[in-house]
């Protein structure tokens, strides 16, 4: 896939230098850089995968990273451990330039170019998320006002009550 990119970047007359790249920051593949195309990337722990992890707490098929409409997006696969972006559990969420993401031990950082600078995204320091345990969201349902549940209860007790005086007044 990355050849794929560099050709086509080559093709329109850019430098690779100017496509999306995902850097990676810590796990087996750390230092490695994936120079993105406007295409799908998938990343995952199967081997027909764009990105191949090494890393239990990934799926086999993790995640994929496609380009829509001239944007970046990432969109988690239904995974149980999640894809965190800026320490945040997402399903589907645009990239920006800087971008921390998080699959397992694995952490990539996002970088676009053309978005200008990453400077508000981009942590000072890359030891900040090396082992960070990532926030996990929970939205939870709204739950009406205190409406009390129908129950049968009370009009069996009352039908109860009626027949044994039924049964009292016919002896």
């Amino acid at each position: 896939m990355a050849d794929a990119a560099e050709k086509k970047y080559a093709a329109e007359g850019s430098s690779t230098q100017d496509a999306p790249t995902l850097e990676v920051l810590s796990g087996h593949l750390k230092g490695s850089h994936y120079t993105l195309s406007q295409e799908m990337l998938h990343v995952g722990r199967a081997s027909d995968n764009d990105i191949v992890l090494d890393d239990k707490r990934a799926s086999r098929h993790h995640a994929q990273i496609t380009y829509e409409n001239g944007v970046y997006f990432i969109l988690d696969l239904n995974t149980a451990n999640g894809t965190f972006v800026n320490q945040r559990r997402v399903l589907n969420q645009q990239l920006q330039n800087g971008d921390i993401i998080q699959i397992g031990a694995q952490i990539f950082r996002f970088f676009h170019p053309g978005e200008g600078s990453p400077t508000q995204k981009q942590p000072l320091s890359k030891a900040k998320y090396e082992g960070a345990v990532p926030q996990q969201e929970t939205i939870t349902p709204g739950v009406p006002e205190q409406q009390k549940p129908f129950s049968l209860r009370p009009w069996l007790y009352g039908i109860g009550l009626l027949f044994a005086i039924f049964c009292q007044r016919s002896s």
